[in-house]
């Protein structure tokens, strides 16, 4: 996540405001055939992010956000590590990417 959002934002150490997040990840069956194997996953994220001035300590902005990536479990066992880790992957830029614009909101309607 911190290489998508540097993307989106730019590194900078001497920057005005800090964001702190987590990230906590989960997952679903959906698609569980008459024998029990599940053939459909559903990943699950969640960020809690908060906005921080740093020259004074203030929240400036703060929320949650989340939101979901699917893959199929099917096949081999190394081709269902590989399309969990591809959700995963996906997942995280999404969360990335809906904070940036969580963000960029924010400050557009925080503008005189």
């Amino acid at each position: 996540m911190n290489r998508r959002l540097e993307d989106r934002l730019g590194r900078n150490t001497s920057a005005t405001f800090a964001l702190n997040y987590t990230l906590a990840l989960g997952e679903i069956a959906l698609a569980v055939t008459p024998d029990n194997a599940i053939q459909r996953f559903h990943v699950t994220g969640a960020v809690n992010y908060t906005l921080l001035d740093r020259g004074t300590g203030a929240v400036v902005a703060s929320g949650q956000l989340e939101n979901f990536a699917a893959y199929a479990a099917t096949g081999n066992t190394v081709s269902a590590a590989t399309a969990r880790r591809d959700a995963e992957a996906r997942l995280v830029t999404i969360l990335a990417d809906q904070l940036v614009a969580r963000l960029l909101a924010q400050a557009a309607s925080s503008d005189p």
